[in-house]
Parts: structure tokens; sequence; C-alpha cells
């Protein structure tokens, strides 16, 4: 009997001295382990952004594109606190073969090594334009528009009109189908709602422009949800203002823009304004100011710091019945003729998506093309120069007939 418990209390020493503090030294070298490889995949903003200009670099090289094809603008930023370089580049050919293989190459090579990556077309008097905004982490750095210009084609003057659907993000049904099958719309979406990553993933893959639809306070505090956590609202604190914009931001870093959902209240306090602005400014994103109201400070503010901005002209659906709608697309047209191009807010509910699906049709025959917001804001000088088109004969009778109907 003792020597069993002689052999026992042996056993029992050798797991202490041997097996415990050898299992402490395999726990400890895992965690080193662990440690080092988390430290590794911390990422360096500046440097990724250096990367990323290496890469790109690569590309442009790789496909022998002209120097004289590129007009290339490259600059320090600070964005979320962290130094990054912010790349910009226009690359224009003659060639559509050259057009369509560099436009390939940066899609299948950027698109798998880099988490933001958003892309949209579009069409423009005989101009094809394929635009990227690409980066990493909750970082936009780039912004590469590749476009091909089509001299034997007759340049015609054609007016321009961007529509912004609002209120994105809660919808996934036959509604949200509808618009992501036509071509040039911009999406403003929602944050931190249930479809709201899914409905910026589709508008993505399907070519259409994001933009982040930001709450801001309504005059009617009724309006405002019960536990509201991402509306800004006036007489916070700036810092508390910033924080959950950037909150919002960050929730959607494909947004390349922003428009305000309601803010009635909040855009007419320029203090507040401000705010918002030098955020957008520090992150080279436009604003959109949806006009809830006349008095809206918004668009004034973006235009005295610099902000590209837009103003919106129609609202489209005010009143949701075909009718109603068509009556606004009429205004919305007679006003892109006369300036060049107007600017229309729309929204995802009732007949708004089919009676738009309609007008495509006509605004096919009209000669009207729609344009994502960033076309606009970044052409509208040259968009300008269009206004006051001049109609004769059967193409003035078409329009005339489709404005009165």
């Amino acid at each position: 009997m003792t020597g069993k418990k002689k052999k026992k209390n042996l056993s029992s020493k050798i797991i202490r001295v041997v097996f415990y503090p050898f299992l402490f030294i395999l726990l400890f070298f895992i965690l080193f382990l662990f440690h080092f490889e988390e430290e590794e995949k911390i990422t360096n903003p500046y440097e990724e952004s250096l990367r990323l200009k290496t890469v790109i670099d690569d590309i442009l090289g790789k496909n022998g594109v002209p120097r004289i094809a590129v007009t290339e603008t490259s600059e320090e930023k600070i964005l979320y606190n962290q130094k990054v370089v912010y790349l910009s580049y226009n690359i224009i050919f003659v060639s559509e073969g050259e057009y369509q293989k560099l436009c390939d190459e940066i899609t299948q090579t950027l698109k798998k090594d880099w988490a933001i990556f958003s892309k949209s077309d579009y069409e423009l008097n005989g101009q094809k334009t394929t635009t990227y905004y690409i980066g990493f982490e909750k970082y936009i750095t780039c912004f590469i528009a590749v476009s091909y210009y089509d001299k034997s084609e007759q340049t015609q003057r054609h007016p321009v009109i961007a529509i912004i659907i609002d209120d994105l993000g809660l919808d996934r049904g036959p509604r949200l189908e509808t618009l992501l099958k036509l071509k040039g719309l911009t999406f403003s979406v929602l944050p931190g709602l249930k479809y709201t990553d899914y409905t910026v993933k589709k508008a993505l893959d399907s070519g259409h422009e994001v933009m982040l639809h930001c709450p801001m306070e309504p005059i009617n505090p009724d309006l405002i949800p019960k536990n509201e956590t991402r509306m800004l609202i006036t007489g916070m604190k700036k810092e508390e203002l910033k924080k959950i914009l950037v909150k919002n931001l960050e929730s959607i870093p494909e947004a390349v823009g922003i428009n305000n959902h309601m803010g009635s209240k909040f855009t007419q306090e320029e203090g507040d304004v401000r705010v918002v602005m030098e955020v957008l400014k520090a992150r080279n994103l436009y604003y959109v100011d949806s006009l809830t109201i006349q008095s809206s400070k918004a668009w004034q503010t973006a235009d005295k710091m610099g902000i590209p901005y837009l103003r919106r002209d129609i609202f489209l659906d005010h009143e949701n019945s075909k009718k109603a709608i068509k009556k606004q697309i009429s205004k919305l047209i007679r006003l892109s003729f006369k300036r060049g191009y107007a600017v229309a807010i729309g929204h995802i509910r009732g007949v708004t998506p089919e009676t738009l699906e309609e007008a495509y049709d006509e605004f096919k025959v009209l000669g009207i093309e729609v344009v994502p917001v960033s076309y606009i804001i970044k052409n509208r000088e040259k968009l300008s120069k269009n206004g006051d088109i001049m109609l004769t004969g059967e193409m003035e009778e078409i329009i005339n007939e489709y404005l009165d109907q």
C-alpha cells in the first residue's frame, strides 16, 4: 500500500515539475505567435496608400498607357486622424480596345486585393467613362476615371440629369430590383439599417454610385425616431457631431458623398453645417443639399468652404401617383434643356421605381442621359454651356408631345 502511494506521489511530482511548466511554455509560445500575427495584420494607412499608387502605376506601365493620356495628382491628406496619400487619375483613350483592356485589368487586379472597390459606368456625347473609388479598411484614397472618346462620332449638345434615390437600406424587394436595372442612378443609403450593407453591395455590383443618406434634425420633433443614435442634432457639441457623422460614414465606406435625410432644422444652422463640411472636406466627399427647406444654408456653406456640391432641383414623388410623378419628370426635363443639367430626388416607395423605369424610354427618345451626381459636379461648367438647347423640327414635336401629356 505504501509503495503504491509513493508511486502516485512520484507521478504527481513529475506532472508538477515537468508537464505543467511545459504546458505553460507552450501556451506562452502560442500567444506570442498569435500576438505577432495580429501585429502583422495592422495596416499602416500611409504605407498602404503608397502601395496602392505603386500597384496602379504598375498596371499603367504593364498596359503601355502613354503618359500624355494620364492626368495624375497626388496629395498627402489626413483621414480619420491618419496620414494617407490621396490619388486621382484621369485617363483618356481614343482607342476603345485600349480603354476596355485597361478597365478589365484594373477591375481584375484591384477588386480582389482592396477592401473598398466601387465602380460605375456611363456614356455621354460619344465618351464612355468608367470611374473607380479604391481604398482599404475605412480609407478611400484613390479615384480613377478612365474614358474613351470616339472622335468619329458627331458631338451634339445633350442635357443630362442626375436622379438620386433616397431612403435605401429598408427594402430589398422588387422595387429595389427595378431600380438596380436602371442606368446612371445615384443610390443614397441610410446608415445602420437591416439592408444597408446588402443595398450598397447590390448597387455597386450594378454600376451605381453610392452616397450616405445622413439623418439630420427636422423641424417637426415627431419625425425623430425613438432611440435615434445616428441623427445630427442642432446644439450638439462639435466633437459629438463629428463622431456621429464619422460613424455614419464608416458604416458605408464606399460612399463618395452625402445628402441630408430630413434636416429642415439642422441645415438652417450654419455653425452646425460647417462641422459637417469640415469632415467632408477632409475626406474628399461631395455634398448634395436635398433642400428640405428653402432657407437651408447647407449648399451656400459648402460653396464658401470649397466643398463640391449640388442642390436638388425637383422632388419626384411628394405625391406618390404616376400622374404626379410624370408631371415632376416633365419639369425635370424642361429644366435640363434650359440649363444643361438638372438634379432630382426620388424614393424607394410606391410607384416611383416603375414610373422611373417607364420614363427611361422617354429619356432615350429625347436624347437625355442619366448620370451619377459626381459627373455633374465635375462637369458643371461645361454642362451649363449646353443650356438653352434649341430644338427644331421632328425632335421639338416629340419633346413637346411628351411634356404636354
